[in-house]
């Protein structure tokens, strides 16, 4: 069982009980399968991050830190980058996200532009560097 809380700025703190572990979990959130654990549907306009924290796992819907306002990124972004740091290719974002694979590539092409990355590497670098997403870490030392 792993206590899973959930910050949300339109709802009070949620606390649920669930059946499985925290690493699958925060594996499944963070490729943008969160519908299963907090019962919302996958809008364009949601963007859930998971973060282990010893047995527990957070949820927290990101914002755009005031600091990094003037990149405009919008809860999309912020699906396909999460995902893409867990390992997703772009056909399988395309796939849980409900998008065309095209529109995946060319939102990761126009993120490059806006961030001044030559490559993708590059890009992921940066914005787990700004804070703006958080790499599931811990499955690759498993």
């Amino acid at each position: 069982m792993t206590q899973v809380f959930v910050f949300s700025d339109k709802e009070p703190l949620r606390i649920l009980e669930i059946d499985e572990r925290a690493d699958a979990i925060v594996g499944r959130v963070n490729q943008g399968l969160w519908e299963a654990y907090l019962g919302y549907e996958a809008y364009p306009s949601q963007a859930w991050q998971a973060r282990q924290v010893g047995k527990a796992v957070l949820l927290t819907n990101p914002q755009t830190p005031e600091v990094f306002k003037d990149f405009k990124l919008d809860a999309r972004d912020f699906q396909i980058l999460q995902a893409m740091s867990s390992g997703l290719t772009t056909d399988q974002i395309a796939w849980y996200l409900h998008i065309s694979t095209r529109t995946v590539r060319a939102r990761l092409k126009n993120m490059q532009v806006t961030f001044r990355a030559e490559t993708l590497y590059a890009l992921m670098s940066v914005v787990t560097a700004m804070g703006l997403i958080f790499p599931d870490v811990a499955s690759v030392f498993d």
